[in-house]
């Protein structure tokens, strides 16, 4: 049993790219997989990447399992200067979150978990806190895509602004 690391790096697969026991994993698509390639279940993510490598078990012997793509974030003080143009937005997996501007109040950490899981559905991407540290999970192994965006002034909610993804990973037998 081998365990492939998780990456922080969005990393895009060719056809051939992985071979397991001189087989090429052709890159996993909804058709070949019949996963939907959507809200964090790109053709790079753990969930993927184990129904293609499955598809050839009976040529290599070898069948994967995704496991939870996991990150843990301590939270910071969100700053938002006054002003309408001073916008602070969150998504996940493609799915909006927050969107807060200048002179709104900011959301608590709590809250912030509370309106991650309340798009659990949409995202397959859950919030637990822990004191100031945040963990979002996605148990499934999909990927887990955070995109914020701020206005001049702003930090994130998780820090520097910016576009990141956490991929899961497959362990094989």
């Amino acid at each position: 049993e081998k365990a492939v690391a998780k990456s922080t790096t969005d990393t895009t697969y060719a056809d051939g790219d992985l071979t397991i026991a001189g087989a090429a994993i052709a890159v996993p698509t909804e058709a070949t997989t019949g996963i939907a390639v959507s809200n964090g279940r790109s053709a790079n993510s753990a969930i993927q990447l184990a129904a293609a490598i499955n598809l050839q078990s009976a040529t290599t012997g070898v069948k994967a399992t995704a496991k939870a793509a996991t990150e843990t974030f301590t939270l910071g003080t969100t700053v938002l200067g006054a002003g309408a143009t001073n916008l602070l937005t969150l998504k996940i997996n493609g799915i909006d979150i927050s969107s807060q501007k200048g002179g709104d109040t900011l959301k608590t950490n709590a809250e912030l978990a509370t309106a991650i899981n309340a798009e659990t559905g949409n995202t397959g991407v859950t919030a637990s806190l822990d004191g100031s540290d945040m963990t979002l999970t996605a148990s499934d192994g999909r990927n887990i895509n955070i995109e914020e965006s701020a206005g001049t002034g702003a930090t994130g909610y998780f820090g520097t602004v910016a576009t990141k993804t956490y991929n899961g990973f497959f362990k094989g037998s």
